[in-house]
């Protein structure tokens, strides 16, 4: 039997509070488990899963 995902809705948004550290982005193959780099952009973290 193959592998079941259920996909949920959320919303996720970044603390634009004055102190908050800077919003850092990755994205993570879910098949082979590997990783791109991480980025402040998430433009350049997302050119890793094109690439991969």
């Amino acid at each position: 039997m193959g592998t079941r995902r259920r996909f949920r809705n959320c919303i996720l948004t970044p603390n634009h509070d004055s102190d908050a550290a800077p919003v850092k982005v990755a994205c993570e193959c879910a098949d082979f488990g590997e990783k791109g780099p991480i980025e402040e952009e998430t433009e350049t973290a997302q050119k890793w899963t094109f690439a991969h």
